[in-house]
């Protein structure tokens, strides 16, 4: 992740501690890729080892360690599971990393860019570039 990035996640969890899960090992995030059948983005990955989870700004970031601050719902790998079970139309491989206000599941696709699945319209919408992207522009408005 970009320099910026990182000190903007840094000064939130420095103001906001239960922000954030925790640092996550990387065959913890090997094993949570490999169980979903999904290869991980290094910018995601690069977050999982290191905050594990987290609340960026107002939306959740779904990983492998829960923050205090979270509701039940943390982990990348029951949230996608559950995801996968329903059988949303047009996207059954996605690894859902957050949730808008409304609901809505968000995703990465395999093309690395992030959608959202509108719940009420039954609409796929491509929202982020990847996920730093997502990050920066819906997480911590850079």
């Amino acid at each position: 992740m970009k320099t910026e990035t990182i000190q903007a996640l840094e000064r939130q969890f420095t103001e906001f501690p239960r922000s954030r899960g925790g640092s996550v090992p990387r065959g913890e995030v090997e094993k949570a890729s490999a169980e979903l059948g999904l290869p991980f983005p290094d910018d995601y990955t690069e977050f999982l080892l290191k905050y594990g989870g987290a609340e960026v700004g107002p939306y959740p970031i779904f990983g492998l360690r829960k923050a205090p601050c979270m509701g039940n719902a943390y982990s990348v790998v029951a949230i996608t599971t559950e995801f996968r079970r329903c059988k949303v139309p047009g996207n059954p491989n996605w690894l859902i990393i957050s949730e808008d206000h409304a609901g809505n599941s968000v995703g990465l696709a395999d093309d690395g860019k992030v959608y959202v699945w509108d719940h009420d319209f039954g609409q796929i919408v491509q929202i982020a570039d990847g996920f730093e992207d997502y990050l920066r522009k819906k997480c911590l408005k850079l």
